[in-house]
């Protein structure tokens, strides 16, 4: 009798180690894939929180550009009124000078000047 196993063929051998290579590929496709579903994850979180502060920046911004625009009015209607002032100043600033020699004269008890700047003062002042 023949004590000889049965060989197999080539063509067995072929498919088994095709099957193992392939079932190995799969194996590293399917890692790499879950790896990229978790990456995918963190960077969508990731872009979510910058959107997020992106948002809030933005609010921010607006906020303090619309306070930088009141400050604008603001200074703005402080120099029209400086402006104002001032040709208000002008307008009286003969009736002062007219008191400050009046003043002087009474200080020095000058009497002519004294007499002198009083109608002065009454003329600007008035």
């Amino acid at each position: 009798m023949n004590d000889q196993k049965p060989r197999r063929g080539k063509g067995a051998v072929v498919l088994i180690a095709a099957a193992v290579i392939f079932l190995l590929a799969a194996g590293a496709f399917g890692t790499l894939w879950i790896l990229e579903r978790n990456d995918h994850s963190a960077t969508t979180t990731q872009l979510t929180d910058s959107r997020t502060q992106a948002g809030t920046a933005n609010a921010k911004l607006k906020e303090a550009d619309d306070k930088r625009k009141a400050m604008a009015d603001k200074l703005q209607e402080a120099v029209t009124q400086e402006r104002s002032q001032e040709v208000a100043n002008d307008k009286y600033r003969p009736c002062a000078e007219a008191s400050r020699v009046l003043a002087s004269a009474v200080r020095a008890e000058d009497n002519a000047a004294v007499e002198k700047a009083i109608p002065d003062m009454t003329i600007f002042c008035s």
